[in-house]
């Protein structure tokens, strides 16, 4: 598990190894981080507001995922992929973007 705010502003991350193994990622924990690739593959619960207002070139996150609320809020992601399995994401009340993306360019 990745724990409450262990990466909480680290604007400056190039790419954090490991992640692809990681089950849990708690609230906080890249809240206002930077990755040029950051791939959740094995990930089950992806904790409140833990990668909000983070800057990302790429995202993909699987499809046995459960997101807290405000996960990615406004975050800038220029590629995600979301699966088309993926029902238990939260809505965005304010803008009613799926995840709260702030900018994407191209989504699968």
């Amino acid at each position: 598990a990745i724990g409450y705010a262990a990466f909480y502003g680290c604007s400056n991350l190039a790419n954090v190894n490991g992640l692809a193994n990681v089950e849990r990622i708690d609230d906080y924990a890249f809240y206002r981080a930077g990755f040029t690739g950051l791939f959740l593959d094995n990930a089950k619960y992806v904790g409140e507001r833990a990668f909000a207002e983070g800057k990302y070139t790429e995202l993909a996150i699987p499809a046995a995922v459960s997101v807290g609320a405000h996960a990615f809020y406004k975050s800038d992601v220029v590629s995600v992929e979301i699966p088309a399995t993926l029902d238990n994401y939260n809505i965005d009340e304010e803008t009613g973007e799926i995840l709260s993306l702030k900018t994407v360019e191209d989504i699968n």
